[in-house]
C-alpha cells in the first residue's frame, strides 16, 4: 500500500522483532523457557510493542479515508486468514478422516472461542487493533486538541481494561483488549511528536546502555501472567504498564541501533503476513510431523521456528504478487474519487 510517509527502516526492525518475538511464542515456547526468566520479559515487552509501534504513524486528515484505511489494513486481512485458516483446517479434518468441528469464521469473531475450534489465535490483534483506532478516534473527539485531556482519557481508558482483566470481565470482539493495550498505542504516538527519537541518529554507545539497561530492568522486575489475548493479568498495574513501557523502550532503542537488518527489516514490513500466516505452517506441520525421540530437544524446536519464518517467507511473496489487496497492501475498498477529492 502506498503511502506520503517516508518509511522509517529502524522501525521495520523493530516490527521484524516484534513479529518473531510472537512466532517464536506460538511455535517453540520451549526455546524461551530454556532461559529463566525469559518467557516472563518477553511478555511484558511483545504485545505492548505491537500496539507502541501501530500508534507511532497515526495521522488523521480525514476520518472516511482514516477508517477506511483500518478497513482495508486489519478487517479485511483479517477475514481473508480466518477464512484461509477454515479452509486449511477443513483439508486436514478430510485427509485424516476426523469430524470437521470447526464451525464457522464468524464463530471465531463473535466468541473468542479459539481453543477448541480455531487454532490460528494469532490474527485476534488485527480486530483488536481497528478497536484501538477507533478508540483513538473517540478521544480525539472527546479531548478536542487538549493533549492533557487526552492523555488522561488514554490512562483511564487502559485501567479500566487492566480492572476488567484482573477480574476476568470478558468483552466481544476483543475491545477489552484494545482498551487495556491503548496506553501502549497512546504512548507510540506519542513519539510522532519526537522527532529527535524517530529520526536522529545517536551515537551508538548511548543507544547501547539505553537498550540494556531498559531491558535488563525488564527483565529483573516482570512478574505475574500478562495474557493480551485474554485479557487476563496476575501483575500489578505498575508491572504491565511501567514495565511494558521500559521494555518497549529498550527494544525501540536496540532496533534504532542495529538500524537497517536486511532479513529482519523485510519482515518487518511485512510482518502483518507473517502474523497471518505462521500459526497455519505450525498446524500443518504438527500433522504431518511424527512422534521422534527428537521432538523435546531445543534443537528441534529451533528447527520448527526456521522451517516456519521460511514457509511465511514464501507464502508473503505468492501473496504479495497475487493478492497484495488482501493483504494490507493494496486497497480492496476504496471511497468514491470526489470524497478523495474532499478529503
Amino acid at each position: 500500500m502506498k503511502t506520503d510517509q517516508p518509511r522509517i527502516e529502524w522501525i521495520d526492525t523493530a516490527k521484524g522483532i516484534c513479529i518473531l518475538l510472537v512466532i517464536i511464542f506460538h511455535v517453540s515456547p520451549e526455546l524461551l523457557n530454556a532461559v529463566e526468566g525469559l518467557q516472563e520479559m518477553l511478555s511484558s515487552v511483545r504485545m505492548p510493542l505491537y500496539y507502541s509501534i501501530a500508534g507511532v504513524f497515526i495521522s488523521v486528515r480525514s476520518v472516511p479515508l482514516f477508517i477506511e484505511k483500518k478497513v482495508n489494513r486489519l478487517l479485511v486481512p483479517y477475514c481473508f486468514f480466518v477464512l484461509i485458516g477454515a479452509v486449511i483446517m477443513f483439508v486436514l479434518c478430510h485427509v485424516e478422516g476426523t469430524p470437521f468441528a470447526y464451525v464457522s469464521p464468524l464463530f471465531f469473531a463473535f466468541t473468542e472461542n479459539s481453543h477448541q475450534t480455531y487454532p490460528f489465535v494469532a490474527v485476534w490483534f488485527l480486530l483488536s487493533l481497528f478497536h484501538t483506532y477507533l478508540f483513538f478516534l473517540l478521544i480525539r473527539l472527546l479531548s478536542r486538541g487538549k493533549e492533557k485531556v487526552a492523555c488522561l482519557l488514554a490512562l483511564s481508558l487502559s485501567t479500566l481494561g487492566y480492572y476488567l482483566g484482573t477480574q476476568v470481565i470478558r468483552l466481544p470482539f476483543f475491545i477489552d483488549s484494545s482498551m487495556t493495550g491503548f496506553l501502549f498505542f497512546y504512548a507510540g504516538h506519542q513519539l510522532r511528536h519526537r522527532p529527535l527519537f524517530l529520526h536522529s541518529s545517536e551515537g551508538r554507545r548511548p543507544l547501547f546502555f539505553k537498550a540494556l539497561t531498559a531491558l535488563l530492568i525488564t527483565w529483573f522486575f516482570s512478574s505475574g501472567g500478562k495474557m493480551f489475548y485474554m485479557n487476563e493479568y496476575s501483575c500489578s498495574w505498575v508491572n504491565l504498564f511501567v514495565i511494558g513501557m521500559i521494555g518497549v523502550y529498550g527494544i525501540l532503542c536496540l532496533s534504532k541501533l542495529l538500524g537497517k537488518v536486511p532479513i529482519l527489516t523485510k519482515i518487518g514490513r511485512y510482518s502483518i503476513i507473517y502474523l497471518g500466516t505462521h500459526q497455519y505452517f505450525q498446524v500443518i506441520l504438527t500433522h504431518l510431523l511424527p512422534d521422534t525421540p527428537f521432538a523435546d530437544s531445543l534443537l528441534f524446536h529451533a528447527i520448527i521456528f526456521l522451517v516456519v519464518v521460511a514457509c511465511c517467507r514464501l507464502s508473503s511473496l505468492l501473496l504479495l504478487r497475487y493478492v497484495p489487496f488482501l493483504v494490507a497492501q493494496e486497497d480492496f475498498i476504496a471511497l468514491r474519487p470526489l470524497h478523495r477529492e474532499k478529503a
